[in-house]
């Protein structure tokens, strides 16, 4: 049977939520078996409860099962770069990236940066292979998303034009292994290059591969293969992949939030308590 949370109970898991400035990924509740995503959050709550312990008592008393899945959320928590050391490798793979069962043939450039929320991008011309300057990306790490974007198409020439045949391209990993484990990827390519495959991105617990084979992106047409220009992206041309990136939460974190929700119930109860008596 899913699991019904009443209005009451989302509506109170909403400003607990607010009021806990818990991370984006706790603004979801399951209803039935999705999840609803709390868009309307400021609607929700416009002005902060004055009384959080009562309204923390009232959705454990009415919806107990509702307030275990809101803690288990934790469990899709974002990755969250800012601070991390992240390693970008362009590389060449053999049939397949090695995250879906290809072999590494040879990397042939490297950056490695200190990805930070105020920069943006945190690495600028990134090159297919070094001394190469004409077929280069942007990267910018910021919150738990990557963006990974072509602009030498800005040149507008011929010569600052890809069409990638084999298996090439980024692989990104948390080398040191200073950032929680990775557990998912969702890829936005709603203005990715032309032939771009989300299928081809994949991710293990430190790595992200993203396979660009079969992708271009064309100053102008090519027989049947459209030019990259497209007016109604952000940046005027089909040359950005934005991948979003989930990992299992800090353990500490998760702990701290158990336990002072559950010290907050506790004392509503007692709090309740009192006044019943």
């Amino acid at each position: 049977m899913p699991i019904e949370c009443p209005e009451t109970a989302r509506r109170d898991l909403r400003q607990l939520t607010a009021l806990s400035e818990l991370s984006p990924a706790f603004n979801v509740v399951f209803v039935g078996t999705k999840r609803t995503a709390l868009s309307d959050l400021d609607e929700a709550m416009p002005k902060m409860h004055p009384h959080p312990k009562n309204l923390l008592a009232s959705v454990f008393i009415k919806a107990p099962l509702c307030v275990l899945l809101f803690l288990a959320l934790a469990g899709t928590a974002s990755a969250g770069f800012d601070g991390g050391s992240l390693t970008v490798n362009w590389e060449m793979w053999n049939m397949a990236s090695p995250g879906q069962g290809g072999t590494w043939v040879a990397t042939t450039d490297t950056a490695t940066v200190a990805a930070s929320d105020a920069l943006s991008p945190d690495i600028t011309g990134f090159h297919a292979s070094t001394g190469n300057d004409f077929e280069l990306w942007d990267i910018n790490f910021q919150g738990d998303t990557i963006t990974l974007t072509y602009t030498s198409i800005y040149a507008g020439d011929h010569d600052h034009q890809y069409m990638a045949m084999m298996p090439v391209g980024f692989h990104i990993e948390d080398a040191a292994g200073g950032l929680p484990q990775f557990t998912g990827v969702a890829v936005n390519s709603s203005y990715a290059p032309m032939g771009f495959d989300p299928g081809k991105v994949s991710f293990g617990d430190d790595d992200i591969w993203v396979n660009l084979q079969g992708s271009m992106c064309h100053f102008a047409a090519m027989g049947g293969m459209m030019p990259c220009n497209n007016a109604a992206s952000p940046t005027g041309y089909n040359n950005q992949i934005i991948l979003t990136v989930s990992s299992v939460p800090e353990p500490t974190s998760a702990l701290l939030l158990l336990m002072g929700l559950t010290g907050l119930g506790v004392s509503a109860r007692r709090g309740r308590s009192r006044s019943i008596g």
